[in-house]
């Protein structure tokens, strides 16, 4: 897995981690708001199994919210 993009503005975060599947994971507006950080990872060739993107939500480095979307 490889990492895709990062959002570290608040305006950016809350855009980009309510947007809804199949183009954004579709957090809820409360997890969001506890966010600093907002990661888009992505599967690699290397992976085993289906194409899938992660995105994390992060605060002080931690993940405090994950979620799949299917393809890439």
């Amino acid at each position: 897995m490889h990492r895709i993009q990062t959002w570290n503005n608040k305006d950016e975060v809350m855009r980009e981690g309510t947007q809804k599947p199949p183009f954004g994971a579709g957090f809820n507006k409360q997890q969001v708001e506890q966010a600093e950080t907002l990661e888009l990872w992505g599967s690699s060739f290397t992976d085993t199994g289906s194409d899938f993107c992660e995105f994390r939500l992060l605060r002080k480095g931690g993940i405090i919210a994950r979620k799949r979307v299917a393809g890439y």
